[in-house]
């Protein structure tokens, strides 16, 4: 259970940096 506690908070940090670059994107395009 370990292991899949890492992966979880893993795949949590990728999604949420996946949201901001796109955040950043959409910004970005506005401008």
């Amino acid at each position: 259970s370990n292991i899949l506690s890492k992966l979880n908070v893993s795949s949590r940090t990728q999604a949420a940096l996946y949201a901001v670059r796109i955040g950043l994107v959409e910004e970005l395009g506005e401008q």
